[in-house]
């Protein structure tokens, strides 16, 4: 009966944590593929707190152990907890593609994740399906296997479908062996052909290639996933090609343009005029790199006919899915200097002819111009004399009206004497002459002649008062302005010793100065507050000046 007890007791203390134990598995969705199709490998991890990463920081599950038998597609990782048998279970899934490299028995190697590890696999890789139309292949290639330096070709990847699409990715990027080319991804394009009974849409992955170095260019296109609607995935590997760079004859001087390029104007002008600017343009279009492009074009110069002006080249890319093309938009200005019919020269451009191994040029034919001499303005004719034109006799109309035109005239000369006359009255009863009047000066202060004694002259109650008063009626008199100064500096700042010495003088001299200006040398002004002169703002800052 105790056993029983204690048998009952393990079971239920016993059994959650045999059911919280963590547990690591792999496993596959079939064990049997062909050499050209895959199997999802499935890594799951339960009741542990680790999750499992292949990529990022510090991955805990190395898929590289399978990159000698299988080429391995982009992991995809998911986490969820539920409730399993009343206790919390988490659970971390990795899932990823495996394309067989090669055929026979292959095997999945266990991985080991903290302390747990999952079992081998064993897979069974059979000869390749040999449909002539599946429902999703790709076609690799170049347009042209032997090139020039610096000739364009492309390096492509034509995706065939006839299903629909849900996905299509590159894994990685182009790479070149050597790396030093020049390489622009082109747009995709899409177009339709037909293979057999079945329509394919085909998508087409392109790069322009031009190297720069003679020899042999390895061309490396990445690898391409797609994922069909009804989910069947499709993988291309990455695919080789190979291109033959031949060297340019020694002949040929360097940036020299291989290809024929185009070479366009928009100069249309056949007439101009002396002096007088006039503009053009000139497009290069070629099958190189930017840096491909003159600088310049071969302009012919003529100093006695034109005198030429260049701007620097406007350089773009134009890239489409056909190939990119180089684009130098030159700006020419021109002043012809003398009349008659020139010819803007005509512009040559040496180029090497992939096709014939020569050098070629393309010519932009002259353009013939008249040039007409600048106009000189036109003397003015001399003034004629003009004979007395008799008046016309007057119309009984015109002559109405020219008396009412009178006789308003003289009614309103007579309204405006007789308002003149009454606001002159009005004046003289309402308003007497202002009277001047002096300030009360301040008290003699012995300790203080100078200043004293030009308050007196001013007859004001401060110097700045009397100065302001006498400028305002006199104009500014430098001299006096200077001595006013000087007495201020005496008094309530530190002065030189030769300046006080000379101030018995100076301030004579303004005293006189003062009173050989007559009245208004002083404060004066107008006893009536409402006088025009009372708001003037020379009164106004006497005033105030006055009231401190």
């Amino acid at each position: 009966m105790v056993k029983r007890a204690l048998l009952i007791c393990m079971i239920i203390t016993g059994w959650p944590s045999l059911a919280a134990a963590a547990q690591f598995t792999a496993s596959v969705d079939r064990t049997q593929v062909n050499a050209n199709g895959y199997i999802l490998l499935t890594l799951k991890l339960v009741n542990s707190d680790t999750r499992l990463r292949a990529r990022g920081v510090e991955p805990n599950v190395d898929l590289t152990l399978l990159s000698d038998d299988f080429k391995i597609g982009v992991p995809k990782t998911k986490n969820r907890f539920n409730l399993y048998r009343g206790q919390g279970r988490s659970t971390s899934e990795l899932e990823v593609e495996l394309f067989p490299k090669h055929q026979g028995t292959l095997t999945i190697p266990p991985f080991t994740v903290d302390t747990l590890r999952t079992k081998p696999i064993p897979v069974l890789v059979l000869p390749p399906v040999n449909n002539p139309t599946p429902d999703v292949f790709i076609k690799s290639g170049v347009t042209n296997a032997e090139v020039w330096q610096h000739q364009q070709t492309m390096a492509y990847l034509d995706l065939y479908y006839r299903v629909d699409l849900k996905d299509a990715r590159l894994g990685e990027h182009i790479d070149t062996d050597p790396q030093d080319i020049d390489l622009d991804k082109l747009p995709q394009g899409e177009r339709k052909e037909s293979i057999g009974p079945f329509t394919y849409k085909v998508q087409r992955i392109a790069w322009a290639l031009m190297p720069t170095h003679s020899g042999k260019l390895v061309v490396t296109l990445p690898e391409l996933w797609a994922q069909s609607a009804d989910g069947g995935k499709f993988h291309s590997p990455q695919q080789t090609q190979t291109i033959t760079v031949k060297a340019l004859p020694p002949s040929v001087p360097p940036l020299t343009l291989v290809g024929r390029p185009s070479l366009t104007t928009d100069l249309n002008l056949h007439q101009a005029t002396v002096d007088k600017l006039f503009s053009w343009t000139i497009t290069v279009k070629a099958a190189t790199a930017l840096n491909n492009l003159p600088e310049t074009l071969p302009i012919k110069h003529l100093p006695d006919q034109f005198k030429f002006y260049y701007d620097r080249p406007e350089l773009r890319k134009d890239v489409r899915a056909g190939g990119m093309t180089a684009v130098a938009v030159y700006a020419v200005s021109a002043i012809p200097l003398q009349p008659g019919k020139f010819e803007i020269p005509a512009i040559e451009i040496p180029y090497f002819d992939p096709d014939r191994g020569i050098l070629r040029s393309v010519t932009q034919p002259s353009v013939p111009i008249t040039v007409a001499a600048a106009a000189t303005p036109a003397k003015a004719p001399p003034p004629e004399t003009l004979a007395p034109v008799a008046p016309a006799p007057s119309a009984p109309a015109t002559q109405t009206s020219a008396r009412s035109w009178q006789a308003a005239t003289a009614v309103f000369a007579a309204l405006w004497l007789i308002t003149s006359l009454l606001l002159w009255r009005r004046g003289r009863m309402t308003a007497a002459p202002p009277r001047a009047h002096r300030q009360t000066p301040t008290p003699r202060q012995p300790d203080q002649p100078y200043k004293t004694r030009l308050l007196e002259a001013f007859g004001s109650a401060t110097l700045e008062e009397g100065l302001n008063a006498f400028e305002h009626a006199h104009g500014v008199d430098a001299a006096l302005r200077d001595t006013v100064r000087a007495v201020q500096r005496l008094y309530y700042s530190p002065a030189k010793k030769d300046e006080n010495d000379s101030l018995e003088q100076r301030v004579s001299n303004a005293i006189r100065r003062i009173g050989e200006a007559g009245p208004g040398g002083g404060v004066k002004g107008p006893s009536d507050p409402w006088s025009p002169r009372t708001f003037t703002p020379s009164w106004r800052v006497t005033k105030a000046t006055s009231s401190h």
